[in-house]
């Protein structure tokens, strides 16, 4: 939704996402990964999600969260087993309209740890089909690794001249 206001003399347009709740009907469960970053506290602990990782037939989407929920961590639900689920949304900058996708974690499915404090679980994925929609590209998978190309720009002198011209 874009709204527009006045405020001291000066117009400013704001704008709001709207994400749907899920709805039962049209949701679905896949399997997926995660690479998260915890941050702790005095007073608990929260999961950051850094990209989340879809299969789609041979090819691997990545998604960016653009918000994310407080996550609930249920510590040794079954003997030493513990899980995390969170709520993300996926929407580009511009976007007006997102998704929203419940992820479930279990302490057992870690993948990596990496050097600068991340890490990477399996994950249950709870979306609607239009989450593919909201990819923010491609990556590769190499056996535990994930690879991402974030923009190539390939340019040539005659290709400049002829925007210039």
């Amino acid at each position: 939704m874009v709204e527009k206001f006045s405020n001291k003399g000066i117009d400013v347009t704001t704008f709001s996402r709207t994400t749907e709740p899920l709805q039962e009907d049209g949701e679905k469960a896949i399997e997926g990964f995660i690479k998260l970053r915890l941050g702790h506290s005095e007073v608990g602990t929260i999961i950051i999600p850094d990209f989340v990782f879809i299969n789609e037939g041979r090819k691997v989407k990545y998604f960016s969260p653009s918000f994310f929920s407080a996550c609930s961590i249920g510590f040794n639900v079954d003997d030493g087993l513990h899980k995390a689920t969170l709520s993300v949304d996926f929407a580009s900058p511009n976007q007006i309209e997102g998704t929203r996708a419940q992820i479930e974690i279990q302490s057992i499915d870690r993948i990596l740890s990496y050097d600068d404090g991340a890490q990477l679980y399996k994950c249950s994925i709870r979306c609607d089909d239009k989450i593919l929609n909201f990819s923010a590209g491609e990556a590769i998978k190499e056996g535990e690794h994930f690879s991402i190309a974030l923009f190539v720009i390939v340019q040539t002198l005659s290709d400049s001249y002829r925007f210039l011209s």
